[in-house]
């Protein structure tokens, strides 16, 4: 059952010239899931907009940029006991990092709001994804609060207060 009932993601809703019939059943498919006022046409300049700038950029650079940014971070992760994918295993942009499983995860994401990373959580991997507006002082800040997070919970008071 869809979380918005409107009338874009009922069985039929395609057919204009019938809007005013409104129908119980909706769409086939992931349609019944879909947002309404998809046809908000204001979107389609700013989906425009934003097309032409990662044209722009170019897809090849970004993800040279963020492995630049994410691989060296990848790499000491390890040494720290959190597992990582090895380079051929995911993208530049968009890759997991599972836990050690001596620490919990809540602790980690503690650690991780402290020092204002913000990553997700799934289950017990964090879904990491770097981007243009990234730099080294994040991936340094993602590092060090990762590493923070290993430390016995004292350690990480006392290290706060210093």
């Amino acid at each position: 059952r869809p979380l918005e009932e409107n009338w874009i993601n009922r069985e039929g809703s395609e057919e204009f010239g019938g809007l005013v019939v409104y129908a119980e059943n909706y769409q086939p498919g992931a349609l019944r899931y879909d947002v309404g006022e998809r046809s908000n046409f204001i979107l389609a300049p700013m989906m425009l907009a934003a097309l032409d700038q990662v044209l722009a950029w170019g897809p090849a650079r970004i993800q040279d940029y963020c492995q630049r940014l994410s691989a060296p971070v990848i790499e000491r992760l390890a040494s720290h006991g959190y597992s990582t994918p090895a380079a051929d295993e995911h993208a530049a942009h968009l890759f997991g990092i599972r836990t050690p499983s001596s620490v919990d995860v809540r602790q980690i994401q503690e650690a991780l709001r402290a020092a204002g990373v913000s990553v997700s959580v799934r289950g017990s991997a964090l879904r990491i994804a770097p981007h243009v507006y990234n730099d080294s002082a994040d991936v340094t800040a993602l590092e060090t609060a990762l590493a923070r997070a290993l430390q016995p919970r004292g350690a990480q008071v006392l290290q706060s207060r210093v």
